[in-house]
């Protein structure tokens, strides 16, 4: 077992040691697939006291693996164990190494993991070249499949745009109708709304100018999201959030990834329960004057108790 790697809460970011980070974990997990597969050979018995543990965290690292993992466990309805083993995945790691590999669909790869476990809660998306439009069609596949969805950790950066949903649509129609029936939309943020257990969301949206995000954000309902404890934001995040619930007590970390007052201010306030809840705020800082954020923040956020900023040059704070 890796520790840690099934924890849904947000890690508190001065616990000492320090948590793993996402990539410095999957390693782990790699390693540990390593040890668990020994064990499910030793003997009948032995795989099936660990047979569970083994599918409990699914590392996919390259294409032929997904491959085999699609013949093994999608096609033999008639193996009780294997049917058993979507029941059993709890964490999925995607981090494909060769995702151009000629004989696979973008799609099909989606729909696979999309529809994999109806218990899956953790998903995090590390070290990889896939496209984005593979990372929009995974979410949407998710929010149909995974309603206990708690963790989505993504590098990847998120685009939307009308000409690759109709891209999108085409190839669905030209490759499998069922598909077209399950999910036809390209647009992930439309998404988010039905993953109300949500805990830990990290997603990286596309530079969207200031005037287009605003409009986005007016189209689109407020996430409601009360379990929620850490939130990547950047200035182009096209939803706002509410995050009252029963839990008030949870701590909630805030990352913060852009520089404008004026932003952080609107988004705080426009977002219920966030003011109130916020405990940590995590600043990744551009070269500008602090003061001006840190006051925004703490003027709507009465329980802040950390502040934690990151820059990556510090040699210019000297006038600060």
């Amino acid at each position: 077992m890796v520790p840690s790697a099934l924890d849904k809460d947000a890690p508190d970011p001065f616990d000492y040691p320090p948590m793993l980070s996402q990539e410095q974990m999957q390693d782990e997990i790699r390693r540990s697939l390593r040890t668990k597969r020994s064990l499910v050979r030793v003997c009948k018995l032995w795989h099936e006291l660990s047979i569970a543990y083994l599918y409990e965290i699914i590392y996919i690292g390259l294409m032929k693996t997904m491959c085999r993992l699609d013949d093994a466990l999608m096609y033999d309805k008639d193996t009780p164990t294997k049917a058993l083993v979507k029941q059993w995945t709890k964490r999925l790691d995607i981090a494909i190494r060769d995702p151009r590999t000629d004989d696979i669909r973008l799609f099909q790869v989606a729909r696979f993991f999309g529809t994999f476990a109806p218990n899956l809660e953790i998903v995090v998306m590390r070290k990889s070249d896939m496209q984005n439009l593979f990372c929009r069609k995974l979410m949407g596949m998710l929010s149909i499949s995974a309603p206990n969805l708690a963790v989505f950790d993504s590098t990847h950066e998120m685009h939307d745009g009308p000409e690759a949903h109709e891209h999108t649509v085409q190839e669905m129609r030209d490759s499998d109708d069922d598909w077209e029936r399950m999910y036809d939309t390209n647009f992930w943020h439309m998404d988010l709304g039905k993953f109300e257990k949500m805990q830990r969301l990290h997603i990286i949206p596309h530079s969207i100018p200031s005037t287009t995000i605003q409009i986005v954000r007016r189209m689109q309902p407020t996430l409601h999201m009360p379990q929620l404890q850490y939130l990547y934001l950047n200035d182009s995040f096209p939803n706002y959030v509410d995050v009252r619930g029963d839990e008030l007590n949870l701590p909630f970390h805030l990352s913060y990834c852009g520089g404008d007052p004026r932003y952080i201010a609107e988004y705080i306030d426009k977002s219920p329960g966030l003011g109130a809840r916020l405990t940590t705020f995590e600043w990744l800082a551009p070269w500008i004057e602090f003061q001006p954020i840190f006051d925004a923040v703490s003027e709507r956020c009465p329980n802040l108790q950390n502040v934690i900023l990151k820059v990556a040059i510090w040699d210019f704070l000297e006038a600060e």
